[in-house]
């Protein structure tokens, strides 16, 4: 690719690539979903207080994250946080039914993270039945 071995390409992951802007513009706007901006400092710090939270539950790498979020901002929260976590991010639908979701949620064995834009960079967390905690 682009006359470059593969053995010496350099490979970025999407974290990589939101790592580098948060460090050279973190007060750039990172999202801009019509009536909220999030620049990459906010970002930052809502990404690190869910990954931060995810460990302190027990999430390790390859657990899957399953996530409710209600806005732009929250989902790229919470999916960063989860990958930062090592975790595997999940998006569930707000508007499926509860029982469908419990499922779901009980036959990945998922860490469940609530994250909603009213909440900021706080973030509710807890195992769902029958998961390993």
């Amino acid at each position: 690719m682009n006359g470059i071995p593969p053995s010496t390409e350099h490979r970025f992951t999407l974290l990589d690539r939101f790592a580098q802007p948060a460090r050279e513009r973190p007060e750039a706007v990172a999202i801009d979903s019509g009536d909220t901006q999030v620049t990459y400092a906010a970002l930052a710090a809502r990404v690190a207080a869910v990954a931060r939270s995810l460990r302190e539950a027990g999430c390790g790498t390859g657990d899957v994250v399953a996530t409710w979020v209600s806005d732009r901002a929250a989902l790229v929260s919470a999916m960063l946080g989860a990958w930062s976590a090592g975790g595997v991010f999940a998006p569930l639908h707000t508007d499926a039914p509860e029982d469908r979701t419990r499922q779901l949620l009980d036959r990945r064995r998922a860490l469940h993270v609530d994250v909603g834009a009213d909440r900021g960079a706080q973030s509710s967390i807890r195992f769902a039945s029958g998961s390993r905690k």
